[in-house]
């Protein structure tokens, strides 16, 4: 299947935080439950919609423009039944 955007996906932003040397920002998209659809959201404003939860974390060192240039890191945990234990601690060395 080829890869589809949907334009104008409502995104906001609620919150940001700072805490020891690590920035949080908090997004929420609201995109269509049948992303397949032949229309947009924008152009059906009766599509069903979804809000989805993104947690961004990056160093507090990095400027806004070098963070926007950072790549993303996508972790789903669990499912519906199953939640996910996350992932593995680092080895010590």
């Amino acid at each position: 299947m080829a890869e589809r955007v949907v334009e104008g996906v409502a995104h906001t932003i609620r919150a940001r935080h700072e805490f020891r040397g690590v920035r949080t920002t908090e997004h929420f998209f609201a995109v269509p439950l049948d992303h397949w659809a032949s229309a947009g959201v924008e152009a059906d404003s009766t599509a069903e919609t979804i809000t989805v939860f993104a947690r961004e974390f990056v160093s507090a060192e990095h400027s806004e423009e070098d963070t926007a240039r950072l790549p993303w890191l996508l972790y789903l945990q669990g499912g519906p039944a199953d939640a996910e234990p996350g992932p593995p601690p680092c080895p010590a060395g």
